[in-house]
């Protein structure tokens, strides 16, 4: 029974968790396409938002830790075992248009970009939409897993 009980905590947790981050990318989502058609957001709202982002990133990878055996022996595809395949889609389109944006942005594909310059707003935003879609399909993932066992 209490190995029942800590499963489904820890099942109640990558749910919440996975949520969590679906709503953190949403509203990335969000704020890019505003930057994109000329919103002034707040900087520190951004920043709330890419340090949730990096937040949820650090506990989805310590919630992968378990897995790491059989991480090594797949290329870190079991991370993503039980999600659905548009999830790991979403993982590398993010990088391949946040790649694409800064392109975009900047004329160059590496660069520094300071929060003073214009194209700040523009290239964190799109940071947003790299970060989310990660957390999201290790915790949905993992919440599958635990609804299978």
């Amino acid at each position: 029974m209490i190995a029942s009980d800590e499963t489904q905590g820890k099942r109640s947790r990558d749910k919440e968790l996975a949520t969590i981050s679906a709503v953190g990318l949403a509203l990335s989502i969000a704020w890019h396409a505003a930057v994109l058609l000329g919103a002034t957001i707040s900087a520190n709202a951004g920043t709330g938002l890419l340090l949730l982002g990096v937040a949820l990133s650090v506990a989805s990878g310590l919630r992968a830790v378990p897995l790491r055996p059989a991480v090594r022996s797949s290329r870190g595809y079991v991370a993503f075992e039980g999600a659905p395949k548009w999830m790991r889609w979403l993982v590398l389109l993010a990088a391949g248009y946040f790649v694409l944006n800064f392109r975009l942005a900047t004329g160059r594909f590496v660069g520094t970009v300071t929060p003073n310059d214009a194209l700040g707003a523009r290239i964190a935003s799109a940071a947003g939409m790299l970060i989310f879609p990660y957390p999201l399909a290790v915790f949905y993932a993992a919440f599958r897993r635990a609804a299978q066992s």
